[in-house]
């Protein structure tokens, strides 16, 4: 299962040159609108839309960061944006950089009203690694999703 590591940057530009000269590759950007719903503690569910696609994306909280359960395809977005009305928590805007890192995916986000965040995507993803993208050795990890980072500001 793909796992997830975030943590706040505090100079993008920084993060990006130190990408760049580590030899990741710039893949994709993108904006987003993310609509969070109530899920238990420790849970996410969120419907990604974006010109690309749109995805309804399911996490689960475990260690220090969160594990990708499930990531679908919806193609009649407005039944299920009915569907799922009644459990809106709150509604994220975002643009994302989606590079390459060996077997990783380093995405950067610059969400609306909350700040920039480095995720670091791999199965097995490790914080020396999060630590050398920001040129941090003491970075602010986020141990809870976003939604709830929003709630607590």
């Amino acid at each position: 299962m793909t796992k997830e590591l975030k943590a706040r940057i505090a100079e993008i530009e920084k993060v990006r040159t130190n990408l760049c000269n580590l030899g990741a590759i710039l893949r994709e950007k993108k904006r987003t609108l993310d609509t969070y719903y109530n899920q238990p503690k420790g849970h996410v569910l969120k419907l990604s839309e974006s010109k690309a696609g749109n995805a309804l994306v399911s996490l689960r909280a475990e260690g220090e960061g969160f594990v990708i359960e499930k990531s679908e395809p919806i193609n009649d977005l407005a039944s299920k944006k009915k569907e799922l009305a009644e459990n809106v928590k709150c509604i994220l805007e975002r643009s994302i950089e989606t590079y390459s890192y060996k077997e990783s995916k380093v995405h950067l986000h610059r969400i609306r009203g909350l700040g920039d965040f480095l995720i670091l995507e791999s199965d097995n993803p490790k914080p020396e690694d999060v630590e050398r993208f920001l040129g941090n050795k003491t970075p602010e990890y986020i141990k809870v999703s976003f939604d709830e980072l929003k709630s607590l500001s």
